[in-house]
């Protein structure tokens, strides 16, 4: 009785120290919508700024999609919960890697839609993570680098090019 309840104290106590291991199931789906939200505020306010230069009818459009984008930027970097999500992060890149490179199409930058980009060239749920962590925690950056600033991405930073325009 007295090794049972000795080997429950010190697995408790080693939840408690790996804040990975004790994230719940609810928890760890909040961090990863916040961390969609991320993406997507990433890639309209890339449309938008593109857009913005070409017509000035999008500038104000760009400014609303800035403010959401910088703000969850913050909200994960500096926020209450900015540990919970480099716990998160880490356990993701690491421990779990291999269940989120199988996601494909995690593009947090605009791509042309008149373009017939392959999903296997945009960056994979796993890259994406890693993407935040290295520009956010790494490099201590208040944006998502572009792909050719990212060591680990150049491959792909050519996906913008052209691989086949649509025939209309």
């Amino acid at each position: 009785m007295k090794l049972l309840s000795n080997a429950l104290l010190m697995l408790m106590a080693s939840a408690s120290l790996n804040k990975g291991f004790c994230q719940t199931k609810e928890d760890t789906k909040e961090l990863k919508i916040e961390l969609l939200k991320l993406m997507d505020y990433s890639a309209r306010f890339d449309s938008y700024k593109l857009s913005s230069e070409k017509d000035s009818k999008y500038i104000a459009k760009r400014d609303s999609v800035e403010k959401l984008y910088r703000a969850q930027i913050q909200k994960i970097k500096h926020g209450p919960r900015s540990s919970d999500y480099l716990s998160f992060l880490d356990v993701a890149i690491g421990r779990d890697s291999a269940f989120y490179s199988k996601n494909l199409g995690y593009n947090y930058f605009h791509v042309d839609v008149t373009l017939n980009i392959m999903r296997s060239a945009l960056p994979t749920q796993l890259e994406y993570y890693k993407v935040v962590r290295y520009s956010l925690f790494e490099k201590d950056k208040d944006e998502l680098l572009p792909l050719k600033d990212i060591p680990f991405l150049r491959h792909k930073s050519n996906i913008a090019l052209p691989i086949m325009k649509l025939e209309q």
